[in-house]
């Protein structure tokens, strides 16, 4: 195997990220300055920046996402406890089950989504499918019953 193919990474202590060098790359900075090996170390890429500021982002807004979801089945839990006798509130329900709503505020949990940026990507890709199938349900479920009540109770009856 040649020299060059070799790949070395190191997994420094609070690394966030793990960097990928080539044998070959990491015998020429040994031949730099010292001073220059040290900035190189410090320095980082605008690829990196992105990503952290990526993971910050998604980060906070977790917390958002968590939040909201909280009141989302508070709100359905009201709403079953109001109008517990209507069928389209009740297939709602049996609809937004099936659509993994209960399973969404789990899923956002911090030691739920997996650490590698790719990995978590895939999940909460899931995740944002989930709950898209769960507003189009509710979209649905509110135009059912807006008809529901033109029938019942328009303003001619």
């Amino acid at each position: 195997m040649s020299r060059d193919k070799l790949l070395f990474t190191p997994a420094s202590k609070g690394a966030d990220y793990q960097v990928t060098l080539r044998i070959a790359d990491l015998a020429r900075s040994s031949r730099r300055p010292w001073w220059r090996n040290l900035a190189f170390g410090l320095v980082r890429t605008p690829t990196e920046v992105r990503a952290d500021l990526g993971v910050q982002y998604l980060g906070h807004n977790i917390h958002r996402a968590r939040d909201h979801w909280r009141q989302a089945l508070a709100h359905r839990d009201e709403l079953h406890r109001l109008v517990a006798t209507n069928d389209v509130i009740n297939r709602l329900g049996e609809e937004l089950h099936g659509a993994f709503m209960d399973e969404v505020l789990p899923e956002l949990q911090h030691d739920a989504i997996p650490y590698p940026i790719a990995q978590a990507a895939t999940h909460l890709a899931r995740v944002v499918e989930w709950i898209r199938e769960c507003d189009r349900l509710v979209v649905s479920a509110r135009n059912r019953l807006m008809l529901q009540r033109m029938g019942d109770g328009g303003p001619d009856g």
